[in-house]
């Protein structure tokens, strides 16, 4: 199965579909400020295209880096936050597994075994 969702890029590189590895249930499940704290440790150190990836601001990318200049993963928190804030009931985890792959696409480095460990604790 994840071999048929698995896609080749331009740059020849495999992307696997994570969105098919999910549930209705799931993809429609909407978060919580206390769900996204098992999703701080997904994202690396790539704020900036993570951000992106959410479709915020380049100020509100700014403003998190300044506020919390000590803790990358405070603003990686900050960041998951903005964007549950911006979407409201459209926050579900189906749209941030999504934004997870494009910032992959992007660059970003994904850490694919934490997602999968906080998608079965938010969703149990």
């Amino acid at each position: 199965e994840k071999l048929e969702s698995t896609e080749i890029t331009e740059n020849n590189q495999a992307v696997l579909d994570h969105l098919t590895s999910l549930t209705d249930n799931q993809k429609t499940h909407v978060l919580t400020e206390i769900n996204l704290l098992k999703f701080n440790k997904v994202v690396g150190s790539d704020i900036e295209i993570f951000g992106k990836a959410l479709q915020l601001k380049q100020a509100d990318i700014d403003s998190t880096r300044m506020e919390n200049s000590n803790s990358v993963a405070t603003q990686i928190h900050k960041i998951i936050l903005k964007w549950r804030n911006r979407n409201g009931k459209m926050a579900t985890l189906g749209t941030f597994t999504k934004s997870l792959m494009d910032a992959e696409a992007a660059g970003a480095s994904v850490d694919w075994d934490v997602f999968d460990q906080g998608v079965k604790e938010v969703t149990s």
